[in-house]
């Protein structure tokens, strides 16, 4: 019903949005009460629920243009609800996309899905971290933060040297990752060689359906939940007890219904 409803609004949004103010209040859908008109609202912007990837921001977020009234009713269910997508790979500015849009759209956004690749991790998402840890505005307080990783090429997976450093990138990636706070949960996808890792992050892993083409020769592609973060003690790359001993101080992420709006 919610893909229905999406579609639905998809098609017509455009349209409705350049009739008269007078026309658009008499449309059915604010006929009902408000309590109805949020029920829809809801399935318009339901949050995907199946590992698929999602619709991108600019079509999830296509619904608001129906008319003004929707806009103000909708708004900030429709930013909490879709998930948002930057990029920081190459000398993309990963802060591109929050800087057009309004703080307060900002502040309400709950699912962000980045596109990177392993290596410079730390570097490449230190301005978004910024907001992620509330030192600059506006703050960012996340439901899910999912983090893409490039699939290594077949001539990368077969040269060991370009292995060892991809197996070197993704530990200290997921080092980085597990220092993050006001993430309620970290997903990362297109992990490699998995049994090289040393990492001891923990969280629930899973393989990708190789039956999708998720798959690199004979090693597998892996999707890591981690809902479990480090406290900032030390520099990632510095801990070394990270890849020996280990260290102390887990921290657990807040429940969703500590989060704000709870999706």
């Amino acid at each position: 019903m919610a893909s229905h409803l999406q579609h639905l609004f998809s098609n017509m949004s455009l349209e409705l949005f350049r009739l008269p103010a007078q026309v658009a209040a008499a449309s059915p859908l604010f006929l009902l009460p408000s309590e109805l008109r949020l029920l829809i609202y809801e399935f318009v912007f339901a949050y995907p629920t199946s590992s698929a990837i999602p619709l991108l921001a600019s079509q999830q977020l296509r619904p608001l243009l129906t008319c003004r009234q929707f806009y103000q009713e909708a708004e900030q269910l429709a930013f909490a609800r879709t998930v948002h997508y930057l990029n920081c790979a190459g000398n993309t500015n990963i802060q591109r996309r929050l800087l057009v849009l309004d703080p307060g759209q900002v502040s309400t956004i709950q699912h962000i899905r980045v596109s990177t690749t392993a290596g410079r991790f730390y570097e490449r998402m230190q301005p978004l971290r910024f907001h992620i840890d509330h030192i600059r505005q506006p703050p960012l307080t996340l439901n899910t933060l999912t983090i893409a990783l490039d699939v290594p090429s077949l001539e990368e997976h077969q040269r060991e040297a370009d292995i060892m450093k991809r197996v070197r990138d993704q530990d200290m990636l997921l080092h980085a990752l597990w220092y993050y706070k006001n993430t309620n949960k970290v997903i990362v996808e297109n992990l490699t060689f998995r049994k090289r890792m040393r990492s001891r992050v923990t969280g629930t892993w899973t393989c990708l359906d190789e039956d999708d083409g998720a798959y690199i020769a004979d090693e597998l592609l892996w999707r890591l939940e981690i809902s479990e973060f480090e406290d900032y003690s030390l520099v990632p790359w510095q801990d070394h007890a990270l890849l020996t001993n280990g260290s102390s101080g887990l921290y657990t992420a807040p429940s969703q219904n500590n989060l704000g709006q709870n999706v």
